[in-house]
């Protein structure tokens, strides 16, 4: 494996999920569609407390695709095969990473416009509040993202609460 960029609000997420969470993950979606799941390694795992970076699929399908993970740093280190056999999606994983890392809170109101569910939970979005950024009051508490109150909500029909976020 070779190592290559640096995520350290990814990892900073994770740090905060990892106290109210079990099990952290979170969904991505690439330029071109394609899921990327990166989930939190248990405490049993050979490589416990990073976040280990899959196209989604269960360990030892034919199709599951492992990209790398990522330290408690953020440094990411890719797999032998991401970086040789797999480049093309590589790089379109690369591509949702960076989005993730540059705005967390903007990538999400991204995916749940794309998917209309939440990128922690994957549940579907239904108050207006949760749509309007992206995730829901839970998921917000637990990974450590602001949340607009009803109040913030009205008044954002004259400002631009995204902005605020």
């Amino acid at each position: 494996m070779k190592q290559t960029q640096n995520y350290p609000k990814i990892a900073a997420l994770f740090t905060k999920a990892a106290s109210a969470l079990s099990y952290p993950k979170l969904r991505l979606k690439t330029p071109k569609g394609a899921t990327v799941l990166l989930k939190l390694a248990g405490t049993n795992s050979r490589y416990a407390g990073t976040v280990t970076v899959t196209n989604g699929m269960p360990y030892g399908d034919p199709d599951n695709l492992f990209y790398g993970r990522i330290d408690s740093l953020g440094s990411l280190t890719l797999s032998s095969y991401a970086s040789t056999q797999y480049i093309s999606e590589s790089t379109c994983m690369l591509t949702a990473l960076a989005s993730l890392e540059s705005s967390p809170t903007e990538y999400a109101l991204q995916f749940s416009q794309a998917t209309c569910s939440c990128m922690f939970c994957g549940r579907e979005l239904l108050r207006n509040t949760s749509k309007l950024v992206g995730y829901g009051s839970i998921c917000a508490s637990k990974w450590g993202l602001p949340y607009p109150t009803e109040a913030d909500v009205q008044d954002s029909k004259n400002s631009d609460l995204i902005e605020k976020l």
